[in-house]
């Protein structure tokens, strides 16, 4: 399977597993991944959301907060607030950013991430206003 997965998705397939499903939290990221393994990856994983969101702490206790979608991954480094767009299918080795050549994609990102965060009563405060790269002349 090529399908993208987390370390909360073992989490969730091990209480499916074992019966326990119904006391997950209703917050739980993670999705089960049973009939995907089952169906030899051709069922997709039935995720709340289209995208997966991974934060990454670093040594000073601040994160790097990363959204994917299909092929895209969008990236804020907590340290500068700077914003990184990479296309993973053309680009795996994530070199070229592409926020600049693609404002509406960043956006779209960038929002769902930030509603992410609400919905999940994460600390919002971690994730600045996202502000349009301006037209180069």
């Amino acid at each position: 399977s090529t399908a993208p997965v987390v370390g909360i998705d073992i989490y969730t397939t091990v209480m499916e597993i074992i019966g326990s499903a119904s006391l997950l939290p209703n917050k739980l990221e993670g999705a089960s991944l049973i009939s995907h393994l089952k169906s030899g990856g051709e069922q997709a994983i039935q995720r709340t959301d289209p995208f997966l969101v991974f934060k990454y702490t670093k040594p000073n206790n601040r994160h790097d907060l990363t959204i994917v979608q299909g092929r895209h991954k969008l990236i804020k480094d907590a340290d500068s607030g700077n914003l990184f767009l990479y296309d993973l299918e053309n680009d795996i080795g994530e070199s070229v950013n592409l926020v600049d050549k693609h404002p509406e994609l960043t956006k779209q990102l960038y929002d769902d991430l930030t509603a992410y965060f609400g919905r999940l009563g994460w600390d919002e405060a971690q994730i600045p206003k996202y502000t349009p790269p301006r037209r180069r002349n």
